[in-house]
């Protein structure tokens, strides 16, 4: 029988192997656990009932409220003039599962966005997170909007192992992160995009980052104490030092917004070149990354 022999260095790099694969998984446990209700937060939240499911992250209640979930944003149904979007109706169909009962209820910091739906979590009557749930599932991707950060953590957690594993949203070509370089990228709406940056300006109210291509992303001052972290001091100092155009590609995902319906004035900047097309909010560090990070 043949006699396998390992050396030092094998030795020590199996063992830190093992210890990467122990904390992978000793991470990811705990992140599902703060998903989670405990018995103790079960006692202390109200009770409702689902009595209609609209799309993947939004139902209402046998009360009459409207309940958008926090934490993620899964495709669009078909509505009027707008076709079916990839995954929307596994989303909806996931979601389906709980309607007619009863669930538990957690509202956000910011109780009500501005189409005047409850902003909440929703949980299972044995404390498990729905939101989790649909993101572990690839239903549909994580977002988090100040001041609704609770679990966003968690959130992120689901979502890098669905992407891991190119399940739904991960694996549609539909889904797939687009170029700001690229007209026929860029579309109105929730996206995923990837680019190099082309100039960074910091005002006293809002730090601009202009990408190459049509795209230009804005940080308002008081969104900056949640967007901090190792993106935005990279990118401040790059700007700093004038080294802007060494940095790493950037991917970010949000909601993208045509600038071009915000009048004649706006429009005929963006024609002169002095405006970018298109733009984005980034409020939060979860929602970008350098690809070196």
């Amino acid at each position: 029988m043949q006699r396998i022999v390992l050396e030092k260095g094998s030795l020590w790099s199996l063992f830190l192997l093992c210890g990467h694969l122990w904390l992978s998984a000793y991470s990811a446990t705990v992140a599902a656990a703060q998903c989670d209700l405990s018995e103790q937060q079960m006692r202390s939240l109200p009770i409702v009932s689902i009595a209609r499911v609209f799309d993947g992250d939004t139902v209402a209640l046998s009360d009459g409220r409207k309940v958008r979930f926090i934490g993620i944003n899964t495709p669009e149904v078909a509505r009027q003039d707008q076709p079916v979007e990839p995954i929307a109706d596994q989303a909806r169909a996931a979601l389906l599962l709980w309607q007619g009962k009863r669930v538990y209820m957690l509202v956000g910091n910011e109780r009500k966005d501005h189409y005047g739906r409850t902003l909440a979590h929703l949980f299972a009557l044995n404390g498990s997170n729905l939101t989790a749930y649909l993101l572990e599932q690839g239903l549909g991707f994580t977002v988090t909007l100040p001041p609704n950060e609770r679990f966003a953590d968690c959130y992120t957690a689901k979502a890098a192992l669905a992407r891991e594993q190119q399940l739904g949203v991960w694996r549609s070509r539909y889904h797939r992160i687009r170029s700001t370089s690229l007209p026929a990228d860029l579309k109105g709406g929730f996206g995923r995009y990837r680019g190099k940056i082309e100039r960074i300006y910091v005002s006293k109210k809002v730090i601009w980052v202009d990408m190459f291509g049509d795209v230009s992303l804005r940080i308002a001052r008081k969104d900056q104490a949640f967007v901090d972290g190792q993106v935005l001091s990279r990118l401040l100092k790059a700007a700093d030092e004038d080294a802007v155009l060494q940095l790493p590609q950037l991917e970010f995902s949000g909601w993208l917004i045509d600038r071009t319906r915000w009048g004649r004035k706006m429009v005929n900047k963006i024609k002169s070149g002095k405006r970018k097309r298109w733009q984005m909010n980034i409020r939060h560090r979860n929602h970008w990354r350098l690809a070196n990070l």
